[in-house]
């Protein structure tokens, strides 16, 4: 009875994650989100200071219970902000020279252990390869049912071990592995969860298992018990430990009801080089859990947060794009959420620190600032903020920093919105309906002291 069911919730058009726009970041499907993947030797300080400095106070306190620790945190940081100017470096253009189109809706990207920036586009169904001066490479993968093809885009994962590009197929219930030459490299595929399918959002490489969001349907007649879940998974696709978990229970006889605030896969999470990860799983708590390579929750970081309310004319526009994106459901029901989510990404940084993106911190108020990122240090304490001045269109673009460098990419709410509204007949339509694309490429460069 469940049978169209079991694509409830598909991420996108073409059951591929919404990009990480400023309003699709906010969505109970869109968690892809702003994808800051910090890598390598990176120019913005961790937020910590010196070794020879004097400690600044830190209002917080500590708490254990049941074996994890709980680390509060006030609303301000230890240490006054670092300020970058965003310094244009290159510009990649939608289309070529000669017309032909480039870039479709990019939607996640990531730096490559050759250096490469891979750029997954969710329109086109392919990776495209972009060099760190911002020549365009190739594109490889393509739309298929084959090896090294997809049927749906939904994540992007480097596994810098076997130097291959991982596409998350949430259609297909597969990770499609391609090497850096863009030839087929193997496929991951998740073995059944209680016997039920489980399809992949997100996917990031541990150190020997590979941390998965997914979502798994479980139909019983007109009834089903939908999870939303983060877990950590064998090279077998066996599960070896869950993360965290949300379980809806849906009636088919009676109205479905999905409220933003909970119906959405968890997305947001980030692998730190030891194999911990960084889990933010509440839509409206400022909080992070901490796992370690086993997935046993050790840590939960929190901070005092004054959450960010949606405008009147923002939850309009976001109810009528989940309520479209739930069209193949007529009897369903729709409950916007009335906040824009408060944790937006999480960082694992390589010196053990973190950075957070928040709502507020998104969509800052002073005049001129691009971005503001919060930076936790070792032990959890919120140490400071890196505040980003620049260009910015909080409502169109997303962007993803990689040390030194920030890449934003322009119109990503009109394209994913302009696909959204195509029929479902096939990709041209949604491809000529999509608003051009712009990648554009920054150096930030610290200001003041």
């Amino acid at each position: 009875m469940f049978g169209s069911l079991d694509s409830l919730c598909p991420p996108s058009p073409a059951c591929g994650p919404m990009p990480a726009s400023a309003r699709q970041r906010r969505s109970f499907r869109s968690v892809v989100c702003i994808l800051m993947l910090l890598s390598g030797s990176l120019a913005l300080d961790p937020g910590v200071p010196p070794a020879n400095a004097s400690p600044a106070p830190w209002g917080g306190q500590r708490l254990e219970r049941d074996g994890v620790l709980y680390v509060h945190n006030p609303a301000e940081p230890m240490e006054p902000p670092q300020h970058y100017e965003m310094v244009e470096l290159w510009r990649l253009e939608s289309t070529t020279s000669t017309g032909e189109l480039l870039l479709g809706g990019i939607e996640a990207i990531e730096w490559g252990p050759d250096g490469f920036i891979y750029m997954l586009d969710y329109l086109l169904k392919t990776v495209h390869i972009i060099q760190s001066d911002g020549m365009y490479v190739r594109s490889i993968g393509r739309a298929g049912e084959g090896p090294g093809e997809f049927g749906s885009t939904n994540g992007l994962v480097i596994d810098d071990r076997g130097r291959r590009i991982g596409v998350s197929d949430y259609s297909r219930q597969r990770i499609t592995f391609l090497s850096l030459d863009g030839l087929p490299a193997g496929e991951w595929l998740p073995q059944p969860v209680d016997g039920s399918r489980a399809r992949p959002y997100k996917a990031r490489m541990g150190r020997d298992r590979i941390i998965v969001s997914c979502r798994i349907l479980s139909p019983r007649g007109d009834q089903a018990t939908l999870r939303y879940l983060s877990g950590l998974f064998d090279e077998q696709g066996a599960l070896v430990n869950v993360l965290f978990e949300r379980r809806h229970e849906l009636d088919r006889t009676q109205a479905m009801v999905f409220d933003e605030e909970t119906a959405e896969p968890l997305s947001i999470f980030a692998v730190d080089q030891q194999g911990r990860t960084l889990l933010a799983p509440a839509y409206g708590s400022y909080e992070v859990h901490c796992f370690d390579s086993s997935g046993v929750r050790t840590h939960v970081i929190m901070r005092e947060y004054d959450r960010l309310a949606r405008t009147p004319a923002e939850r309009e526009s976001e109810h009528a794009m989940l309520v479209q994106s739930l069209s193949a459901f007529p009897n369903s029901q729709v409950r916007s959420s009335a906040w824009v989510r408060d944790i937006l990404q999480v960082t694992a940084r390589p010196d053990g620190c973190m950075w957070v993106e928040s709502s507020r911190g998104w969509r800052p108020e002073e005049p001129g600032v691009a971005l503001v990122i919060d930076q936790f240090d070792e032990e959890g304490r919120f140490a400071r903020q890196a505040v980003l001045h620049g260009p910015m269109d909080h409502w169109e673009d997303f962007v993803c920093v990689h040390g030194d460098t920030l890449l934003r990419v322009t119109s990503a709410t009109s394209t994913w919105a302009a696909a959204l509204a195509s029929p479902p007949s096939g990709d041209a339509e949604r491809i000529e309906e999509a608003e051009a694309q712009l990648v554009i490429c920054y150096r930030l460069v610290r200001v003041g002291g």
